[in-house]
């Protein structure tokens, strides 16, 4: 009995550090979508770029904004899923511990995996979108220093 509290207690933890994962994720994708704001701003009335650099950087900072959007709405429906994953993960743990007919106990697993595999790919989702938005804010940097100003 112990020993499958102790599991189901790893478990726990263990989603638990997933949702930490992507809350962090979470934090920077709003951070770059407000630096990036920024940017956007200052460029979008910039006078030293002529008007086919202003439309390449812009592109850039309003790809990029809307990579860091996806990250972060992938990030969100991961928090999400994950509580639904770790809800069915205790369900059926408890009705396994319980007795209950095993039939139900083996629902409530399928219904755990597919909710972990579906967790697992927003996490992926993610990452990926994250990764796809700081190489867009790379671009621009680069563009920007490809351009030079007008004088």
């Amino acid at each position: 009995m112990q020993e499958f509290d102790d599991e189901l207690e790893r478990d726990l933890k263990l989603i638990d550090r997933y949702k930490e994962f992507s809350s962090e994720l979470l934090k920077i994708a709003l951070v770059a979508i407000a630096v990036l704001g920024f940017f956007f701003d200052k460029l979008a009335t910039a006078i030293y770029f002529d008007s086919e650099a202003r439309k390449l950087l812009l592109s850039y900072i309003a790809n990029g904004a809307l990579a860091f959007l996806a990250s972060g709405g992938a990030s969100l429906a991961h928090r999400f899923v994950a509580l639904a994953a770790a809800s069915f993960h205790v369900r059926a743990a408890r009705r396994a511990k319980v007795g209950r007919p095993e039939d139900h106990a083996a629902d409530m697993r399928r219904s755990r995996r597919l909710y972990v595999m579906a967790s697992s790919a927003l996490l992926l989702a993610t990452v990926l979108a994250a990764a796809g938005a700081f190489i867009l804010v790379f671009c621009m940097f680069e563009a920007v220093a490809l351009y030079e100003p007008k004088t």
